[in-house]
């Protein structure tokens, strides 16, 4: 296999082949998605909350070899681990949103396999595994990723065939519906919305004015956005790692919340914010000023208070591996072992530190990296 160039921008996936549609299609994938996450079929259950987890569980008391039961934490160190092999294979961000939807709603159906995992958090990493397997899969670029792979990326901690065992009782479980909404692709499409309004009224402020201005207005639309789409994918990302706000608020709420925080801190001028309530009320039913959505926006800021600095080190070393992976040739026919100039180390699931403080990050700083990127 030749080179894989990443398909990747500074923050993530490019979005200007979205900002490119219309408003009438950019609404109508953004009203599809919120009609996806409201069926039955994806929602999610409080499936590691202690009452729901003894009841699960009580069957299983004994065990042959000490286990860890997975907890909130835990899947937390694993989502950061999944962002970690995502990175170094080159695989789109919203690939372990994509994975997190199908684990979560794995566990939310009662099965052995489930029961199982939740006693055993090795055995939840390698539901988490075989979802990030499947979302592989899912993407256009990187259908040929097969099994192997992912137990090199593993450290050999599962075998080939325990991840296509458990990506066949995953399918099974979710019935054959992988492609859920998730807070990534409501966040873009949002976003995509602002962006014509925030245009708009930079071109119309100066309508009659020399080339040079509306260059400049132009540019500076630009950039408010650009910072808009960088932190509202910084709090999707922290987001996916906390199990409460997963299971508190849909993908589309945390979507929204993390947009209007990010509209908080440039100071956007009244009149786009109207506008873009209204747009998004009008047009798909979207409610900005719900509880809800204030509620899913106090949360992201606790969440990003308590885990960002570990993120921006994450994001340091992806920009990092991204210019590693573009020039390697990796053979996933054969599965190649990883390159072992990578500096990429995937933890163990039973060694992880769940202990580690983190320092909140000053916005200021988080801004002025943004801007040297």
């Amino acid at each position: 296999m030749g080179r894989r160039k990443s398909s990747t921008s500074r923050g993530g996936e490019d979005l200007s082949s979205l900002f490119d549609l219309s408003t009438a299609t950019i609404a109508e994938q953004l009203a599809a998605m919120l009609e996806t996450e409201s069926r039955p079929q994806y929602h999610i259950d409080d499936y590691l909350s202690p009452s729901t987890a003894s009841t699960n569980t009580s069957r299983r008391s004994t065990t042959k070899r000490k286990q860890k039961r997975c907890t909130p934490e835990s899947r937390s160190q694993i989502v950061k681990w999944l962002h970690d092999v995502a990175d170094y294979l080159a695989l789109p961000r919203e690939s372990v949103s994509i994975a997190m939807s199908l684990t979560d709603r794995f566990m939310s159906v009662p099965s052995r396999r489930a029961e199982k995992a939740l006693t055993d958090v090795t055995g939840y990493q390698l539901v988490a595994v075989s979802s990030l397997f499947i979302a592989a899969k899912n993407d256009s670029i990187h259908c040929l990723v097969d099994a192997n792979t992912f137990v090199n990326a593993s450290h050999g901690s599962y075998t080939a065939r325990e991840i296509v065992d458990m990506e066949s009782a995953i399918l099974q479980s979710v019935e054959w519906r992988v492609c859920g909404t998730t807070s990534r692709a409501v966040a873009g499409h949002a976003i995509a919305l602002l962006n014509k309004i925030v245009h708009r009224r930079a071109m119309s402020t100066c309508s009659s004015a020399r080339l040079s201005a509306r260059a400049i207005a132009r540019k500076g639309a630009k950039k408010q956005i650009q910072t808009v789409v960088d932190f509202t994918r910084l709090q999707v990302e922290l987001s996916v790692g906390d199990y409460e706000l997963c299971v508190a608020h849909k993908p589309s709420t945390l979507a929204v919340a993390s947009v209007l925080n990010s509209i908080e801190l440039l100071d956007l001028d009244g009149s786009d914010v109207r506008s873009f309530s209204r747009t998004l009320e009008k047009l798909v039913g979207l409610d900005i000023n719900s509880g809800d959505v204030e509620s899913a926006r106090h949360e992201l800021h606790r969440v990003f208070d308590a885990q960002s600095e570990s993120v921006m080190e994450r994001s340091s070393r992806r920009r990092s591996l991204y210019s590693e992976v573009s020039d390697q040739s990796i053979s996933l026919g054969d599965a190649t072992p990883l390159p072992t100039k990578s500096r990429y180390v995937a933890p163990s699931p039973c060694a992880v530190n769940m202990n580690n403080l983190k320092t909140p990050l000053d916005l200021d700083s988080l801004l002025r990296s943004y801007a040297k990127s």
